[in-house]
This record gives structure tokens, C-alpha cells and sequence, in this order.
């Protein structure tokens, strides 16, 4: 199989299969049974870059697993208004994510000033430890998979060899990999050149291939 550089989006990276927006075409078509799919194929990516990107000390306050959870509700609320004509899919519910955390900083924020006023929070508030009010609306395929991503020890593996890579390789693998940006925006971000951000994010990702989750985490990267 030829190799399929992070500037050609229309297929699966490393396997080959239909890109992630035919599948929300598909949905839109009236396939509903699909969510599930496509829940799979964004979830791992999702939760890597949550255990990259949250330091220890905010992972003791929000439970990544919970914040994943959370994101996927977000996502479901807003499906109606993506558009996959226009954007991946993969870029959009990395933005979703982006509000859901900042949603949740907020409310941990206003939880914490509550206990300091010496005050209460309300019952189910997005508050340390997990708290979060709408989980009991999650799918029970998205919890199970869920479960299965934050138990599984290929996943740790791989999150702590990501986490122990320079910090230059280390922000390819989160911009091009999990968040699927293209290699000429990354380069801009890094301060290389276009050309010198594709070479390495190539070889990063050949590098990679062969490890546990590599397929679900780099599917879509473009």
C-alpha cells in the first residue's frame, strides 16, 4: 500500500478505509447506527490528547474518561449544524472538546470558590472527581468503549511513549496525529518549513504504526 501523506485526508492514514466524514454522510443519510462507528474512531485520539495535554494536577480534579464522555454529549447536540462538506470531522469534535473543557474549568472554578465561600454545590455539578451532571445520558456503547480505551494497556503504553518523546516530535504527533491539522498549518505553529513538518510527521507516523492504537489514534491525521 502506498503511503498517504498527512496533506491527503480522503481515506483512513495507515489502513486504507473510508474517511470519517463518508461515515457522518452516511449518518446524515439516516444511518443512525453508525454514531456507535464513529464514536470508535474519534474516541481514542480524544483521550490520548487528554492524557497528554491535561497536566496531573487538573487529571486529579476532572476524570479524562468523564470529559471524554462529556465531549461526545456536546458533539451529539451539535451534529445537526457540522457540515462535512466543510470541514473533517476530526478537526470539528477537537473543537467541541476545546469548549467542553473549558465549560468543565469553569464549573471546577466556581466549585472550588463555592467550598472556600463555605458553601455547597449543587447536586451533579462538573465539579472534581467526576461529577458530571449528564453522564446517566450516555450511550451505553460509549461508556463501554470508554472503559475500554482508559483500561487498556497498549493505550498506556503508547500515551506514555508519546508523552516521553522531544517536544517538537511530541506537538506533530497532537497537531497532525490526533487533532489531524495539516502539516503546512502545524509547520506554521512550530516555526518550521511546510516541507520539513511533513518529512518528520511522515516518518513519526511510520514510526508508529506498528503499536497498539496507532491505526484508531492516527486514522484520519491530514
Amino acid at each position: 500500500m502506498s503511503t498517504i501523506g498527512p496533506e491527503e485526508p480522503e481515506a483512513d492514514a495507515l489502513s486504507g478505509a473510508p474517511d470519517t466524514n463518508e461515515v457522518v454522510r452516511e449518518i446524515r443519510a439516516g444511518d443512525e447506527q453508525r454514531f456507535d462507528e464513529l464514536y470508535r474512531r474519534v474516541a481514542p485520539a480524544l483521550y490520548a490528547w487528554l492524557k497528554l495535554r491535561l497536566g496531573a494536577q487538573v487529571r486529579r480534579q476532572v476524570d479524562p474518561e468523564d470529559v471524554l464522555q462529556e465531549i461526545w454529549l456536546r458533539a451529539l447536540r451539535a451534529f445537526p449544524r457540522f457540515d462535512p462538506e466543510r470541514a473533517s470531522f476530526r478537526g470539528w469534535i477537537f473543537q467541541v472538546m476545546k469548549y467542553e473543557l473549558l465549560d468543565t474549568f469553569r464549573s471546577s472554578a466556581g466549585a472550588a470558590a463555592q467550598s472556600l465561600r463555605g458553601g455547597h454545590t449543587e447536586a451533579g455539578s462538573s465539579g472534581g472527581g467526576g461529577g458530571f451532571a449528564r453522564l446517566s445520558e450516555v450511550p451505553d456503547p460509549v461508556t463501554s468503549f470508554t472503559r475500554r480505551i482508559a483500561r487498556d494497556e497498549g493505550m498506556a503504553s503508547l500515551v506514555e511513549h508519546l508523552a516521553g518523546l522531544p517536544e517538537e516530535e511530541r506537538a506533530l504527533v497532537v497537531h497532525c496525529g490526533l487533532e489531524g491539522r495539516p502539516a503546512s498549518e502545524v509547520a506554521v505553529v512550530l516555526g518550521l518549513s511546510h516541507e520539513a513538518a511533513r518529512k518528520r510527521w511522515l516518518r513519526l507516523r511510520d514510526s508508529l504504526r506498528e503499536r497498539a492504537w496507532a491505526r484508531e489514534l492516527l486514522a484520519d491525521a491530514g
